[in-house]
This record gives structure tokens, sequence and C-alpha cells, in this order.
């Protein structure tokens, strides 16, 4: 029954169409004529007032539905459909707008002023759909322009809806021959004051269909339009003549889809269809972009924005209390939406997917193809809808930071780059993204050091200042306490941090300015840059999934080094690299300088300073073999003994420039000796060895005035150590008897061949006061000598030899005072008497033999005859009562007149001195005892008679240091100021 009520109401629709009078002959194709012959414009039939002047325009029961309009081109009409009468039946209205072309333009503009048809809500499967009544358009070019009647077509256009009139989705043409699509309804209130719809023909149909009344819900029915026919130069009238314009070519048997290829050169326009005006309902277009010349060397990405936030609209599906606002794009879409994927298929990863009303940041792709997809609803609101993306490409250089597959996780491994930069995706990363970057090293010595560049986050609540964390975050894994420099191997455990948009990550920004990212003023370390504990860092980047699209998202740029920590031997307590190797846990071994950037000029520091202390047993010595050594300094000069071999470093007086260079000393018996000094030289595996002398070796590495961009690939050694025992020296011969010694060692010919040149070292001490009067068998060597052995002197205080001697057993004795002789004596007041007995004097004696020799050393002890006060005045010192005059030494008594010459001259043992006995000796010494004078006097008396003669001469008491003595028994310290 309702089926043909349903017709009964479209054939009264049909009487009344056909009652209008025809056109005349005489009026033109878009002319309507009156019954009094007047001409009339079409439109100003049934527009509510009477043109013809006698009411044949405007007729009893004169309906807009179910006509075609056609008009001048330019020239706005306005059209109003309003609510059928009957209401309990269903409700068809078809309105057809055609543009005959030349002066009655080529294309159709509607402009809907007001509109209510039915209503959008929800349906089972939270999908919407129309209720109540729907408006559908169709829009296709007509081959055909000289269509006679408006009647006949319409009448032609309603004999074809009434094959749908049961459904709600009437279809009055068939266009599946032009690959059309089945174009969705607009229903419910219209979003916004007016709406704006450009044809694609020149062929537009509104179709308003309602069911009966019974079945409509409590609303308004409301159809308020202009339209207007324009020229094809109106319609496309937009583009920039200076820039090359690609609107895309058409994909073949398809509505909407659009290829674009190589807009590099061009600006590539992505539009919707009938643009600038709406896009109807229920189609889906593609739009594939890409780039196939690609420099080599390069990527290209493809880069899509829109800067003006009027030229993309597109409804959300939301309304009503709660509803997102469409004042901004979003991602939370409903109805209709644009996808943005990183490929040329659906396929690929969705970067970004959109609705809403605004500006679009840029989205950039990780590759050469890009497909944007416009997908349009079934059934939706009236909405101006429209879409314009500009798509342009951009070459990168490889490699650069891009996601690969669907996880956005990233390994830089140490054994590969060893430094380099870390950044953010260069593209649009799809939310919600986690990005992970893990930093591993090569062994588990090293360490990761990080210094950030840049950092962003957008705020999205400036005026807050609480940390939100919606638009992004980053999180740094496993780094160390900020004051850890390698200092000490007890550091405090790991800190993990966390940034927002409020916070950011240390940064060193100054380093970008920079073409190595290494700025003149160092990223310091814990101001400026991280350290990790172990030998692995993680930083995260969160990309959370947010309502409304973000104008920038999360990015940084940070360098990163692999520091390579490690260091020979156990660490010394409190010290920034001293180390300790003992003999112990290995005979052999390798030592180097360190190779942590944090301890030279590109970490901060301008000097550093470590000590390598090689410790064996003792009867053990160390041989070095330096097989690399990098040391740039030009004002040092390297020296190199021609007769020892020894390499000194010589420097300009009072230089306190920059510095490099590495000491090896010696400790032999508490004094430091040198064995050999570099700077200012560069070996590559030509191994320099150095051997010791004793069981306890120290390498000292350093380095002062280091420039920024210098690290330890200016500044490095590299050595091989190993000990090994040498136990001849401890066969030398030496004898001490009271104040006299001798040093005897012989080197054979066998040792030689074992060893090469020989070397010992013994050392000579001396009690508290007394110094060394040497006898060598040589001579002086400090200038030149032509002996192959040599010995040297050096004091307890000295690190370079005192004293040289080219020793020559065909050459005469030479005879020299130690180095401790020179330094002139102390009253030592402030020590107690205990102390003072402690204290010795002691002279290092090296010998260096390349041709068998036996080596002689004797010395004496002998005292200075003067005791320098604190005040600066002279003493003489009471116990110097025999004194060799040609050197002004007091000698023991034990050596006076002992058969041997310690005076050079041999004062000691002049016969007026040995020969006599010296009573003037006894009663100025005043502290002999009667005993001991006995003894004297036999042994003289003694000697005389084993001579056989009696000596009748005057006896002569000689005269050894004279001077008066007060009651005190000091002397008159006036009589010495001569001295």
């Amino acid at each position: 029954m309702t089926t043909s009520c349903t017709y009964t109401l479209l054939f009264v629709v049909i009487i009344t169409e056909m009652r209008a009078p025809l056109s005349s002959a005489l009026c033109g194709v878009s002319e309507f004529s009156c019954n009094n012959g007047k001409c009339v414009r079409q439109n100003m039939y049934c527009n509510g007032r009477e043109d013809c002047g006698d009411g044949s325009d405007e007729p009893r029961g004169c309906v807009a539905c179910n006509r075609t309009f056609n008009g001048e081109a330019n020239v706005k009409y306005k059209l109003h459909i309003t609510e059928p009468f009957h209401r309990h039946i269903p409700f068809l209205c078809i309105v057809s707008f055609v543009a005959d072309g030349a002066q009655y333009g080529d294309y159709v503009e509607l402009q809907v002023l007001s509109f209510n048809v039915g209503s959008l809500e929800k349906g089972s499967s939270s999908s919407h759909t129309c209720y109540g009544g729907h408006l559908q358009v169709l829009d296709y070019k007509s081959p055909e322009r000289d269509i006679s009647h408006q009647q006949t077509r319409g009448l032609s256009q309603l004999v074809s809806a009434l094959k749908q009139t049961n459904g709600m989705l009437p279809n009055l043409f068939n266009l599946t021959g032009r690959s059309a699509p089945h174009f969705g309804y607009f229903c419910g209130q219209m979003a916004g004051k007016s709406v704006n719809y450009f044809s694609s023909g020149n062929n537009v149909t509104v179709v308003i269909f309602m069911p009966r009344r019974v079945s409509w819900r409590s609303q308004s029915f409301n159809v308020f339009l202009t339209y207007r026919f324009i020229t094809e130069r109106t319609h496309l009238g937009n583009q920039n003549d200076d820039i090359k314009v690609d609107f895309g070519r058409s994909a073949p048997n398809s509505f909407c889809n659009l290829e674009y290829r190589d807009c590099i050169n061009r600006l590539c326009i992505i539009r919707s269809p009938n643009y600038p005006g709406t896009f109807l309902p229920n189609f889906t277009c593609h739009y594939l972009i890409k780039q196939e010349y690609i420099p080599k060397g390069f990527d290209a990405q493809i880069v899509l924005r829109q800067d003006n936030e009027y030229k993309i609209s597109i409804d959300n599906g939301h309304s009503g209390l709660g509803a997102v606002s469409s004042s901004s794009l979003t991602t939370d879409c409903s109805q209709d939406k644009v996808r943005i994927f990183d490929g040329p298929t659906h396929d690929a990863t969705l970067l970004t997917e959109f609705c809403g009303s605004g500006s679009l940041p840029p989205v950039i792709s990780s590759q050469s193809n890009v497909l944007i997809q416009l997908v349009s609803a079934p059934y939706q609101r009236l909405h101006d809808s429209r879409l314009e993306i500009e798509a342009r490409v951009k070459f990168v250089k490889k490699p650069f930071w891009r996601i690969l597959g669907n996880d956005c996780k990233f390994l830089i491994d140490g054994t590969k780059n060893n430094k380099g930069i870390i950044k953010n995706p260069q593209h649009t990363v799809p939310s919600p993204t986690t990005c992970t970057y893990t930093l591993r090293g090569r062994i588990p010595t090293d360490r990761v050091w990080v210094y950030f560049m840049s950092y962003m986050v957008e705020d999205k609540h400036p005026w807050s200042l609480t940390e939100h964390c919606d638009t992004g975050r980053m999180e740094i894994l496993g780094s160390v306490a900020p004051y850890f420099l390698g200092v000490t191997d007890n550091i405090s455990i790991e800190n993990n941090h966390t940034y927002c948009e409020k916070s950011s990550p240390r940064l060193c920004a100054r380093a970008a300015d920079t073409p190595s990212f290494t700025p003149l003023r160092p990223c310091r370390l814990p101001e400026e840059s991280y350290f990790s504990k172990g030998p692995e860092l993680v930083l995260k980047i969160y990309y959370p999934k947010i309502p409304v699209i973000p104008s920038v998202q999360p990015l940084f740029s940070a360098r990163f080094e692999f520091v390579d920590t490690r260091q020979p031997g156990v660490a010394v307590t409190s010290t920034l690299c001293d180390r300790i190797l003992s003999s112990h846990n290995s005979g052999h071994g390798t030592i180097f300088s360190p190779r942590n950037v944090l301890y030279f000029g590109r970490g901060g520091r301008s000097e550093v300073s470590c000590r390598y202390n090689l410790q064996g047993t003792d009867s053990n010595r160390v041989k070095l073999a330096f097989r690399t050594l990098q040391l740039l300094s030009p004002s040092c000069k390297n020296l190199i003994d021609r007769y020892s071999l020894q390499r000194t470093c010589e420097f300009p007086q009072t230089y306190n420039g920059p510095l490099s260079l590495v000491r090896v000393v010696e400790n032999w018996e508490g004094t430091e000796l040198p064995i050999g000094c570099f700077c200012n030289i560069t070996l590559v595996h030509q191994p320099l060895e150095l051997v010791s002398l004793s069981d306890n070796v120290s390498v000292i590495f350093t380095v002062r005035g280091m420039n920024s961009d210098e690290d330890y690939h200016h500044f490095n050694f590299e050595a091989n150590y190993e000990f090994f025992s040498f136990p001849l020296c401890g066969k030398a011969l030496k004898e001490k008897q009271d104040s006299k010694g001798k040093l005897t060692f012989t080197v054979y010919k066998w040792m030689l061949e074992k060893h090469g040149h020989f070397r010992c070292r013994w050392t000579l001490t001396t009690p508290v006061g007394k110094h060394f009067y040497l006898t060598f068998r040589g001579t002086n060597g400090s200038e030149k000598c032509s002996s192959r052995n040599l010995l040297k002197a050096y004091s307890e205080d000295s690190i370079l030899a005192d004293l040289t001697i080219c020793v020559n057993d065909s050459a005469p004795e030479f005879k020299v005072f130690s180095p401790s002789w020179y330094n002139a004596d102390s009253v030592r007041s402030h020590l107690s008497n205990e102390e003072d007995r402690r204290l010795s004097n002691h002279i290092i004696i090296e010998a260096l033999i390349k041709i068998p020799q036996t080596v002689r050393v004797e010395w004496d002890e002998v005292t200075k005859p003067l005791l320098k006060r604190n005040t600066g005045q002279s003493l003489k010192k009471i116990n110097c009562l025999f004194r060799c005059p040609e050197i002004n030494a007091c000698i023991s008594p034990d050596l006076w007149c002992d058969g041997t010459k310690h005076c050079p001259s041999g004062y000691d043992e002049a016969a007026e001195h040995c020969q006599r006995f010296p009573l003037l000796y006894v009663a100025a010494g005043g502290g002999v005892t009667l005993f001991l004078l006995v003894l004297v006097l036999l042994a003289v008396i003694f000697r005389c008679r084993v001579r056989g003669h009696t000596d009748k001469r005057p006896i002569r008491i000689p005269v050894v240091d004279q001077f008066e003595m007060d009651r005190s028994g000091r002397a008159q310290e006036d009589q010495f100021l001569k001295y």
C-alpha cells in the first residue's frame, strides 16, 4: 500500500510539471514564454514574483522541484525549496542545473545558505547514517549541451528515479562508464554559515528525498541556495604564472586518482575534487607522488605542507557538547579524513591521519614515494569541505636518520662508529611511537660521552608550570653520577633522566656552530654533557598520540663518542690516572697513555699528568721498549748523550708554555734518578729501549697547555715492559774501614757478550756533616770523553749526574769532592740528638762499562773547617784538628799519618807531622789523657830506635790551626772573620 501511494504522489508531481506552459519558439533556450507572448528568463519561473505581468510565470501549485535551471554566465540566482505540503507521504525533489556554454557558462556554482534535511546519527555499527531524509548531488560532464526543454529532461530524470524510490539512494544517472562514484548523502543541519560547490562538469542535479512524515523526528525542513553559471577561466583562474604548478595526471578509469612525478623543479598541488568548493560524500581519492630522479649519494624525501589555514577544511564528524573543535587539525576523525602513507601503497606506514581545519605542518616522508588518501564518508552533514596540499622534494645526503620497518630502534655500534651524530628521525614519525637509541661500546671498559646540541618538545600548556609530557618526552638511561671523571672506581649508582616540554637535557648548543661539532670552548662534564656508567647508554624519545596535529614533533641532535677508559695495572686512589703494575701479578705487559678524551683539551682539561709505577723485586730490573710516541712540543729539544745514549729534554729557560713529554725515572733508595726523557718526537713501531738499574721504575706522561681541539691522538705513548733478574751488581767488593772506603768491580768479556753494555749502581753513605773525597783513575768527562767506560755520581737530591768520570787505568788519579761538599752546612739547632744521628749523606755511583775493565773508586770522609750559623756568620769547628790546607778540608784522625796519602799533596803524611811528638797539639787539644800521651811517647822512642839513630835536633811541634781558646773552650769568633 505504501508503494502505490508513493507512485500516486510522483504522478501528481509529473502532472503539475506538465501543466506548465511550454516555451514559445520565439523565445530562447534559456527563456520562458509567458501567455501574453512575453519572454522572460527561465529562472524567473516560479521565483515567487510575477515577471510576465499576467501571472503565467507563477501558476497555482508552482514548485521549484523537478526542474532544470539555466542562466547567463556569472549571474547569481536564488532558489528556495520548502517543506512539502503532504507530510504523510514520501517526498522526492529533483532540481537540475545545466551550463549551456558560451555566455551561459561552463560550470555550475552552488552556494547553500541554509540547509536542514533529516538528521545524521550513529548506527548500530558505530558508523553514521542519515535518518529522516537526505540530499544527494549528482555531478557529471554531459556530452550533450543542446537539451531543448527542461521539462523533458526533468521527466526523463524522474522516470529513472522511479526505479530507486523504495531505497534511500536513488540513482538518477548511469555513470559507471565514466568511472564516477555513487555519491553519498548530506543530512542534518549545515555546519557553518554557507557552503560552496563547484561542479566538475556542466550538469549538476540535486536530489532531496524524505520518507513519510510518521517516520520523521521533530525537526524542520529548509533548503535555500544560490546558483551561478561560471566560465572555465573563472573556475581555474587561481594559478601563479611565476611558479610552475603541477596539478597531477589522472589515472586511467578513476574518478579522482592523480599521479605526480619529479616535484623537484615545480610545485605540485594536491586538491580535493571540485576545489575550492566542497567535495561530495562517498568516494576515495589517491594521490601518488613519486620522485624518480635522485642524485648519487642522496636520498629523496617528499615534503607536504599547507601554510594557509583556509585551504584545509574537513568536517571532523563531531557535533554537540564536548565535540572536538574544527578550528585546528586533529587526528580524532569519525567521518572524512586524510591519510598520508610513507610509500606508494596504503600498505606502507601511516605517517599521519587528520581532519578539521587549519594549516598543515610539514609532513616529511622517509623515502621518495608518498601516497595521500582522501576518504569521504557516505553519510555526512553539509560542510564546506576542501583540501589543498603543496608537495615538494628535497634531497638529503646519505645516510640520514629514518625508521626502517615498523620499529624505531637504532643500534650505534662502537666497533663501527667511534663517534658521530644522533638525531630524531628526519621525517614525520607516526604516533604513538617510541624511538630507542642504544649506544653500545666495543669492550666492557668503553664508556659513552654524549652532549646535546638541540632539544625541543612542543609545549601545549605555556601558561602552566606543570610538566605534562603529553606532546613528547626523552629518557636517558645508564648515565653515571655527574661528578664522575674516572678518578676512582668507587662511583655512585646509575642516574636516569627524564625530560619533557618544560625541561631539557644539558645543552652544549655552541657545538652546532662548528663543522666538527667540537667547539672552541669544550662541552664540559658534568655541566654540559653526560657520561655512561657502563659500556652502554640508552636514549628514548616518545611520540605520543594526541588529538591535535602537533606543529612540530619532538626533535633533538646530540654528539656521541665512545671513550676508551682502559688503563693498565691498579688505579692509585685519589689520582686521575696514576697506576701501579707489580711483577707479582705479571712479569711483562704493556703500558700506554690514557685514551679518555675527558682527560685532554677536547674534554675540557688544559693539562694532564699520569704516573705508571712499575714495581719489581730486589733483584729485578725493568726493560722498557717504547713502540709509539706522539709528543708535540716545538719548544723542546730531545738531546741524546753520545756515550750513554741517554735521552734528555731541554726547554728554554723560564719556559712556561705548552709542553708534552714522557719522563722515565727510577727510585734508587729514596732518590729518583732519570733514565730517559722524550719530547717533540713521533715514533711509530720503531722500538726505543730503556733499561733501569732499579726494581722500581716510573713512567710519567705529562701534557700542559692543550688546545680545545687536541686529545689523545695528538699526545700518546705505548711501551712494553719486562721485569728481569740481574744479580751481578751485588758482587761488587765494597770495603769500608773507619773514615775511608773502596769499591772494586770487575767486568769480564762474557758479561758484555751476554748483556751488551754493562751498567751497575751503588750507594755510598757517610754520617751527617761529613762528605766524600773521591779518588778515581781517569779524567773529568763533563766536557768530552774518549773512553767508552763511564762513572757517574749523583747526590741525594739530584736527578741529573753531578759528576762524570771517564774511566782509564793509565790515567793519573782524579780526586774530587762529592756534590754535597758544595752545599754549605747548616746548624741543625731544630733537630734533636736522636734525629741528628739518623741523618746521613749519601752519593750514588753509576758505572757504564762497554769494554772489559776493573772499576775502582776510593773515598775518604772529610768535613768542612767552618760551620755556618743561622745568622750567616761562620765558626771554626773544634774537632777539625787535621786539615789538608790545599783543599781546605778536615780529615779524620785515623787518616792522619796512616801511611796513605789522603791529601793531594801528601800533607797528611809529611815527615814533620808523622816523625815528631806533637806536644803543642796535646796541650791545645785539652782532651788527651795522660795514658794516651805515654803511648805516643813510647811509639816515638820505639820508632827512633828501630831506625837506628837518635835525632838530637830540637823537637818541633807542628802548629795545626793555631788559635786561642777562651775559658769556655770556644774560639774567639772575630779572629776567623777572614774565612
